[in-house]
């Protein structure tokens, strides 16, 4: 019976160091295509063709809702075959930062344009995986320790 305590006294430890390897597992990924992106990916000009606006209620404990908007760009590229691809870049900003006939670099894989195609935002490409290793080994610290406490 005292195991049992003991186990199920560690379990909130080891649910958040499954979390930040699940979180770990997620950068690593992330970190692949975004390599495999920054290293085998084509260059090419873009123009956004599109400003797309989201409004959003953000709520905050003790604060009135607000509306914010969010903005997403279509882009249009040509390929190194000189086949047209647009995109919704995956990126959604909290500030506007480009407006529609901007040109912008994209870079996207040869073999598949449309699905990886990209605004290229040079080392801020890392930004994902970074920030997933960030959180994935907080947790799994935080999950050790909890455990060993």
């Amino acid at each position: 019976m005292g195991t049992t305590r003991i186990a199920s006294g560690k379990l909130p430890g080891i649910f958040v160091i499954v979390l930040g390897l699940l979180f770990l597992l997620g950068a690593a990924w992330s970190a692949k295509n975004t390599f495999e992106l920054t290293t085998n990916g084509v260059h090419a000009e873009g123009t956004v063709t599109d400003v797309l606006e989201t409004q959003e209620t953000e709520r905050r404990p003790g604060q009135p809702d607000r509306t914010v908007t969010r903005y997403r760009y279509m882009v249009e590229f040509r390929d190194t075959m000189g086949t047209r691809v647009e995109f919704k870049d995956s990126v959604i900003d909290s500030t506007i930062s480009h407006q529609k006939g901007d040109k912008v670099p994209v870079i996207y894989l040869r073999d598949d344009a449309e699905d990886s195609a990209t605004i290229d935002a040079g080392a801020l490409n890392w930004i994902v995986p970074a920030m997933l290793a960030f959180f994935g080994f907080s947790l799994l610290a935080g999950g050790i320790f909890a455990v060993k406490a």
